[in-house]
């Protein structure tokens, strides 16, 4: 394929070759429609027109496109035809993870929040039952903040000659410094997979280098078979056996020794080097607008509560409904049942809209984004509040929007993102103080210096 640069394809202006490999290459390109800059990756025509590409290509694509979460590179377009495949991306400024490293390894606390960002992103893309199969520090990309963002889900590790990435009898899928056990003995993939190759990448960002730098290509791949990875040595006595055992647990042989999920992963890691965030804790939504929904605790057993919600929907009964639902999240929300906590806030949306009563859905779906951002799922916890800020808008409600900005700003300050949190808990406290709620005044000042 002729370098590309200076053609207009489909309104996209491509200005700068960018990258280049076997499959094709990617183009800095202005899309003059909206006004923004994108990534293109061209695929190339013999790639494009292989038959499993065809037959993959559009449903990969639209099950990529529908990944909408923080930390995945966003699928903004795609098409084929007979000059080959394109793809149309975000275009991201600060490079990749791989350009990160080669300038040296990342301190416990950065590597924290990337591993925060990584794992929420392949958690939302396997409840999606999207598996990564090749994730390594040059699928993740980076912006100016060094935030970041999951790239080359599913369909360009699909093709090109065996060896890479092409899904072939026999032919390994992924790439070998990052590649599960289960991959070279052609079991199927699951979750595991990506967290096998994520927890390298954790080794990697914390000493600056690959756990079995030196070995051969062949070499290599029977270390990822046989051996555990190393022990990493020198770190601090307080934070060594945790961070250790972190790296151990996800790189485990048996996939069902892993973490169950990026979360989890992530989690442990925060608790292994002491990072407890003491924001989470301190989320808020409260006022004469809960009342309606909140309930002290019950003695029921939990089995006793689920009967009594199907009682209550056998009867319609909305107000009883609101109130189980609210009791049922919390004690799933305990057991680690976190699927069954979602369907408990939806449920409860759910009615709340289908009876016109916009303060209850407010107040449910800032629950929801509440919950959302305790689990460190950015995207979605923001989606919901924008969603409970135009209700409230929409309400001329002050207080509930100083507590709803409040929450914003805090999920601002877990990403580190200290302007942002900074400009939404002043806005936050300037509606408590307006509205005269003093202990609200008085937490969003302590979050502020929280913040500094």
């Amino acid at each position: 394929m002729s370098n590309l640069t200076g053609r207009e394809i489909r309104g996209y202006e491509l200005r700068e070759q960018i990258g280049t490999g076997g499959f094709g290459e990617v183009y800095l390109a202005f899309q003059a429609a909206v006004g923004r800059e994108v990534a293109v990756k061209v695929i190339l025509p013999h790639h494009a027109s292989h038959p499993d590409f065809i037959r993959r290509f559009e449903t990969e694509a639209q099950l990529v496109a529908r990944l909408e979460h923080l930390h995945i590179v966003p699928l903004y377009d795609y098409w084929r035809d007979a000059d080959g495949a394109f793809l149309v991306m975000r275009f991201l400024r600060g490079g990749s993870l791989r350009n990160a490293l080669a300038r040296g390894p990342y301190g416990l606390n950065a590597a924290s929040l990337l591993l925060d960002q990584v794992g929420s992103g392949l958690a939302l893309a396997h409840r999606n039952n999207v598996i990564h199969r090749d994730l390594k520090p040059d699928n993740i990309l980076l912006d100016e903040d060094g935030n970041a963002y999951i790239a080359d889900f599913g369909i360009a590790k699909n093709i090109g000659a065996p060896g890479e990435g092409i899904t072939q009898p026999g032919a390994l899928i992924g790439t070998a410094d990052y590649l599960a056990p289960e991959l070279a003995h052609s079991i199927p993939v699951t979750p595991q997979t990506d967290i096998y190759a994520l927890g390298i990448i954790l080794y990697e960002m914390i000493t600056g280098m690959h756990p079995y730098q030196g070995a051969a290509p062949l070499e290599r791949l029977l270390k990822h078979l046989h051996d555990p990875v190393p022990i990493i040595p020198g770190l601090e006595p307080e934070v060594s056996k945790g961070v250790n055992a972190v790296i151990q647990k996800a790189t485990a042989k048996d996939p069902l020794q892993r973490f169950a999920d990026g979360l989890a992963i992530a989690a442990a890691f925060r608790e292994a080097i002491g990072v407890m965030s003491q924001r989470l804790t301190s989320r808020i939504f409260r006022g004469d607008t809960q009342r309606d929904i909140q309930i002290a605790p019950s003695p029921s057993t939990l089995s006793d509560l689920e009967q009594q919600l199907a009682q209550a929907r056998r009867m319609d009964d909305k107000r009883r409904m609101f109130q189980l639902y609210s009791e049922l999240a919390g004690r799933y929300h305990d057991l680690g049942q976190f699927n069954k906590v979602i369907d408990c806030y939806n449920n409860a949306i759910t009615i709340s809209r289908d009876v016109g009563d916009r303060r209850s859905e407010m107040i449910w779906v800032t629950h929801l984004g509440n919950f959302y951002a305790g689990r460190y799922e950015s995207y979605q916890a923001f989606q919901l509040y924008k969603l409970a800020l135009a209700i409230a808008d929409e309400r001329t409600d002050t207080l509930a929007r100083g507590q709803i900005l409040y929450n914003m700003g805090l999920t601002y300050a877990d990403q580190e993102r200290i302007a942002d949190a900074r400009r939404l808990l002043n806005e936050a406290h300037r509606l408590f103080e307006e509205t005269g709620e003093v202990d609200l005044i008085n937490q969003a000042r302590e979050q502020l210096d929280l913040l500094g």
